[in-house]
């Protein structure tokens, strides 16, 4: 079973758009 492989892809792409999302809020203020 892969459950903890596609998790653990979820995890990382949603903790890494989270912290695009702040550096590019932090670039246009």
């Amino acid at each position: 079973m892969k459950k903890w492989l596609i998790g653990g892809i979820l995890i990382a792409s949603f903790l890494t758009g989270c912290l695009m999302w702040h550096n590019i809020d932090k670039w246009f203020n």
